[in-house]
């Protein structure tokens, strides 16, 4: 028997409403639209010379509740060997990890759904250029934690942000971030 988190056109249903109320902010002028729950940003996935800052979302927005300081962040003791590692090694108490991925095609949103359930204690933020790599990032990441779209509730260690990579930096304003993971696969 299937959980009710396993329902994929929940999540498409879900997915779809935020779309649409993004294209309806946009219409209106806004930047972006920010999700919450479960913590999705909207950002425009093309850009122009002309749009300069019009969609800047400030990361204490849509980013995780911590003090925006930066100093529970743990930007200097190693991770372990995998790129994943768990931050049991952190030297700082109560210090922070938080990694950027970057990703282009739907296995890369296989993957990740499995590494975010896994290590919990950090904090992963997703970028996809692309609404369907979007998705079935969402998708993967809630049937992992096992959570259902009819209860979604904000992710605790992970947001997913849409939009351009050249806005990235209008978009990603402090360095939090331990690393930077790209996927990127080959196509003939």
């Amino acid at each position: 028997m299937r959980t009710p988190c396993t329902h994929y056109s929940l999540y498409q249903r879900f997915f779809n409403t935020c779309l649409r109320e993004w294209y309806f902010q946009r219409d209106g002028g806004a930047g972006f639209y920010y999700a919450n729950p479960p913590g999705l940003l909207f950002t425009p996935l093309r850009t122009s010379r002309l749009q300069k800052d019009t969609f800047s979302a400030p990361m204490s927005h849509w980013y995780f509740k911590l003090p925006l300081d930066g100093d529970r962040f743990n930007r200097t003791s190693p991770l372990k060997s995998d790129v994943f590692g768990s931050s049991s090694v952190l030297q700082e108490p109560n210090a922070v990890e938080s990694i950027l991925h970057i990703g282009y095609d739907l296995w890369y949103s296989k993957v990740l759904g499995a590494h975010v359930s896994k290590y919990t204690d950090v904090y992963h933020v997703s970028f996809c250029n692309y609404y369907d790599v979007a998705f079935n990032t969402l998708y993967n990441v809630g049937r992992n934690l096992s959570v259902s779209p009819e209860d979604f509730d904000t992710f605790q260690n992970f947001r997913l942000l849409t939009g351009n990579i050249f806005n990235m930096h209008s978009i990603l304003t402090e360095p939090f971030f331990k690393c930077v993971i790209l996927s990127v696969s080959i196509q003939k």
